[in-house]
């Protein structure tokens, strides 16, 4: 070990060769490290920024996809079927708009106790009650509604209901269930 060490501070050249290592590789491994961390920092920030964006444009877009349906509820709450008292017009026109799109899970016209007063599955007419719904208190005072997810009390299954209300000789309301 002496010798190597002896040897080291005999030659220059030994000398030289360490201290331009020293010299030129440890700045230049700190700039690298500091320009990883840099161009790193960089794309994690393109990338979140990136996905915010494509967030925000889905986010959009759903808006959009759930102002559609509600404007469709409107057109078809204004519509003579739904507003007459037959029951088989009410479930014939309710079919068609359920069957015009696979989106619509259930369509609903409700009164204003909250029992089902039609449906496209039937067999809720009448027993079904969505008055403890969110969606449905709300359509009672007069606001149209896209509620959050929530489960269905027909089907069980997720669904994101629109609702509006509306008037005439008795209050009534419509929801449409959509998955």
């Amino acid at each position: 070990m002496i010798s190597k060490l002896s040897f080291f501070r005999k030659s220059i050249n030994l000398k030289f060769i360490v201290y331009f290592l020293l010299v030129g590789l440890i700045p230049l491994i700190i700039m690298s490290y500091m320009m990883y961390q840099s161009s790193a920092n960089e794309i994690v920030a393109k990338e979140r920024e990136a996905t915010e964006s494509q967030t925000v444009s889905t986010v959009d877009g759903m808006e959009q996809w759930l102002e559609k349906r509600l404007d469709e509820i409107k057109i078809v709450a204004s519509s003579e079927a739904l507003q007459s008292d037959r029951l088989e017009s009410k479930l014939q026109l309710m079919n068609v708009i359920k069957n015009q799109d696979d989106s619509y899970e259930t369509v609903v016209f409700t009164r204003a106790d909250g029992i089902v007063q039609a449906h496209t599955n039937e067999e809720h007419i009448g027993v079904l009650d969505l008055s403890d719904r969110e969606y449905f208190q709300n359509g009672m005072a007069g606001q149209d509604t896209i509620s959050s997810v929530l489960i269905s009390n027909a089907t069980g299954n997720r669904c994101h209901p629109c609702s509006l209300f509306f008037w005439r000789d008795t209050r009534g309301y419509v929801r449409i269930d959509q998955f």
